[in-house]
């Protein structure tokens, strides 16, 4: 296994790679995400454009199996940043945790918890960041294509001291694999202060 650390423009290098990744992981739930690579350059270009941005990769031989990344606030998109400004957090204080990914064949191996870190650690280095968050997609149970077997990740990240932040949402929109055209989905906020509460 090789692991590639990287940072803003250094990303993309492993736009392609990285855009695939998203696409094979999202087709799954609770995404079930029809990607393209285009709208993934697109999407990328945000990291690699940013300052404030990180990458951590895992590759099996030539192969990219796994992949985090994080992004000061401010560098966001819109829709990622309004809510939080709406609810008064400075996005210079916060970092935006974007994608957790890994194939199947790698999972339960701690790269989870490995990649958390990663993030933690890369918040913590920029001084003024009090907060790190991310988004989980919200779809209801009795959704038909939601797996007999599927495990949410929610006690992982309280675990972690990530909490839901009562009624701080999003709405993204993307084409699922079940449809004919993209429709909105609600996002939830997850928060956690990466420092001292007499800080924040």
């Amino acid at each position: 296994m090789t692991i590639l650390s990287l940072k803003g423009e250094q990303i993309a290098e492993f736009c392609d790679p990285l855009g695939e990744l998203r696409i094979k992981v999202f087709a799954d739930w609770p995404y079930l995400y029809r990607g393209n690579l285009n709208y993934e350059r697109t999407y990328l270009k945000t990291y690699f454009e940013s300052h404030h941005s990180m990458a951590y990769l895992i590759f099996d031989q030539e192969q990219l199996v796994g992949a985090t990344t994080a992004i000061l606030l401010t560098d966001e998109k819109e829709n990622i940043k309004k809510p939080l400004i709406e609810r008064e957090f400075d996005p210079m204080k916060v970092i935006y945790f974007g994608e957790s990914i890994l194939l199947p064949a790698y999972r339960g191996q701690g790269w989870g918890k490995v990649f958390m870190d990663k993030r933690l650690e890369f918040a913590a280095e920029i001084p003024q960041v009090l907060w790190a968050t991310f988004c989980s997609v919200l779809r209801p149970d009795d959704h038909p294509l939601k797996p007999k077997d599927y495990r949410p990740l929610t006690q992982f990240w309280l675990q972690q001291g990530f909490q839901p932040v009562d009624g701080l949402t999003t709405d993204i929109e993307w084409l699922d694999c079940d449809q004919a055209s993209p429709t909105v989905k609600p996002l939830q906020f997850w928060l956690k202060n990466i420092r001292d509460k007499k800080e924040s």
